[in-house]
């Protein structure tokens, strides 16, 4: 597929009108969110140009990014060569404590036969973070993609998944941890564009404290895409009255010989366990800390290194405990 690299009033330009970047935000229930991320993509659009392209082919790469001042863009595009099997580790932290804003646009294309695994790790302090992720996953290509948010401030993260040719498989999962008024809103997407192609959407997120929570996703498969396949999961856990959660599963589905499904739900500290903890003389925060790594942890195994399994536990045990 040609495309035209470079932006126009903040849109990307695709021949065949397949790859936009800076559509509108629809799917959002909340209208004020809402505008507010369409102003946030209008403004900063215009000025990320250019894009940096980055080519590669297999091995293990580092993205690595400390911001160190008020405002920051990132404007990516990066080719996985056919036949390639990549790690792709890609961690943002921010070592300012103001009231900044910074806006990351990856483009990530898989060619043919090729493997991916991607690691988005972000770590921002009390800043408005604006993330546009767009992945095109093409013939027998794969992409595993882990996403985890120790964010304070606002965030809105925008990740599709494109699976284009035959075969293709794109796996998506993500932990989101909101405390302290932290707005975490993420929007999620994998569509199959071919047939026997293979989506997965699994996420789970924490919020408390006046934390909040927004997790919409949206499965889509298109006419003559027979066998292919589209599931999500996403799950938000409460742990106080003050905490916000919501989630909004999607399923488009434009044709009949499919497998797709979807699972939702916003739920509070369970009382009955959190009563039979406190009975054994753990006090409620350690009570609801455990509840909490137990909520999370089926994700946190899933991480494929022990080394990365164990510093997101300390890490979510540390925003606990703020």
């Amino acid at each position: 597929m040609k495309r035209v690299d470079y932006f126009f009033k903040g849109i990307k330009i695709d021949p065949n009108e397949k790859f936009i970047s800076n559509e509108k935000i629809v799917s959002v229930n909340n209208s004020e969110i809402k505008e507010e991320i369409n102003q946030i993509k209008n403004n900063l659009f215009p000025i990320i140009n250019p894009v940096k392209v980055i080519t590669l082919k297999s091995g293990e790469y580092h993205l690595t990014q400390i911001i160190d001042k008020d405002k920051t863009f990132k404007n990516i595009r990066i080719i996985i060569k056919e036949n390639s099997k990549v790690k792709l580790y890609d961690f943002t932290k921010s070592t300012y404590s103001d009231k900044n804003m910074h806006f990351s646009n990856i483009e990530i294309i898989i060619e043919k036969e090729s493997k991916v695994y991607y690691l988005k790790i972000d770590e921002f302090k009390n800043e408005t973070i604006y993330s546009n992720t767009e992945i095109e996953v093409e013939e027998n290509a794969q992409v595993d993609v882990d996403l985890i948010g120790f964010n304070q401030g606002k965030t809105f993260n925008n990740f599709k998944i494109n699976l284009r040719g035959k075969h293709a498989v794109g796996n998506f999962k993500a932990i989101a941890i909101a405390n302290q008024g932290t707005e975490n809103l993420y929007e999620v997407a994998i569509n199959n564009y071919a047939p026997l192609t293979k989506g997965d959407i699994w996420q789970k997120a924490v919020a408390t404290n006046k934390g909040s929570n927004q997790l919409f996703t949206t499965g889509f498969i298109a006419p003559k895409c027979s066998k292919a396949e589209n599931y999500q999961e996403s799950r938000v856990l409460l742990l106080d009255d003050a905490a916000n959660g919501d989630v909004s599963p999607i399923l488009l589905i434009e044709h009949h010989d499919v497998l797709a499904g979807h699972a939702a739900g916003v739920s509070r500290v369970n009382s009955d366990e959190l009563y039979y903890l406190m009975s054994r003389g753990i006090t409620k925060h350690e009570a609801e800390k455990l509840i909490t790594l137990a909520f999370v942890r089926p994700l946190i195994d899933s991480l494929p290194t022990e080394e990365l399994q164990e510093s997101t536990l300390l890490k979510v045990n540390s925003f606990l405990n703020n």
